[in-house]
């Protein structure tokens, strides 16, 4: 997972700093690359056990990485995924979808944010939507 977004982040770090530039101070892509890059070195360094370890290893990381507001947007979506993971070794689209919501909550209970209040819930519930159709179409 880390690693993933790790990529996704390096190889679109200047595109989401060109984004950013309209709207803010033009360091997204900047902040997200180097907090996914400490992630995904704290999780080499120090494999978590279960699900829940990892979503709040990658929580801690991007507080200590990432300038705010990303890192305290951010990090949320992966402490309330690790919440709703407790317990859970399996990584299933269900419980996939349950953690995903979760996180949305917490990122949109951070923000007091709501759909179409311009936030990053906007990019989100779209895709929370995906994978519950996902889900209802029987995907694995």
């Amino acid at each position: 997972m880390a690693g993933g977004l790790q990529q996704v982040y390096a190889a679109n770090r200047q595109w989401l700093t060109e984004l950013d530039s309209a709207i803010g101070d033009a360091d997204h892509g900047i902040n997200m690359d180097r907090g996914f890059t400490a992630v995904k070195a704290e999780l080499a360094a120090r494999p978590p056990s279960d699900i829940r370890s990892v979503f709040q290893s990658v929580a801690t990381v991007l507080i200590r990485h990432v300038a705010a507001p990303p890192g305290r947007s951010t990090a949320p979506f992966f402490l309330r995924a690790a919440a709703a993971c407790a317990g859970r070794t399996e990584s299933k689209l269900p419980m996939r979808w349950r953690c995903f919501q979760a996180g949305i909550e917490g990122v949109g209970q951070r923000g007091k944010a709501a759909a179409g209040d311009k936030t990053m819930l906007d990019a989100l519930l779209p895709a929370l939507d995906a994978m519950r159709k996902g889900l209802e179409e029987g995907a694995p």
